[in-house]
């Protein structure tokens, strides 16, 4: 775990991921109000995201297909 104070910038977080995957994964909520963020990175690029959840969103009751997705669900 790498606090944001630590300056983990988007650039960074891709940089890293040249040793293996990366994910970026955040919620912040004050009073039940709140939002969640998430991303990943792999070989340098992102393979994830940005996901961002905000309060209120509906929830998904199953994953995307694999034609709205980009690819294949394994």
């Amino acid at each position: 775990m790498l606090p944001l104070s630590a300056g983990a910038s988007v650039e960074r977080l891709a940089g890293w991921s040249a040793c293996g995957p990366v994910a970026f994964v955040d919620a912040e909520y004050f009073g039940g109000n709140g939002f969640q963020r998430a991303q990943v990175w792999d070989a340098g690029r992102g393979v994830l995201g940005p996901l961002v959840r905000e309060e209120g969103d509906r929830c998904r009751t199953s994953p995307p297909s694999p034609s709205r997705s980009g690819g294949s669900v394994s």
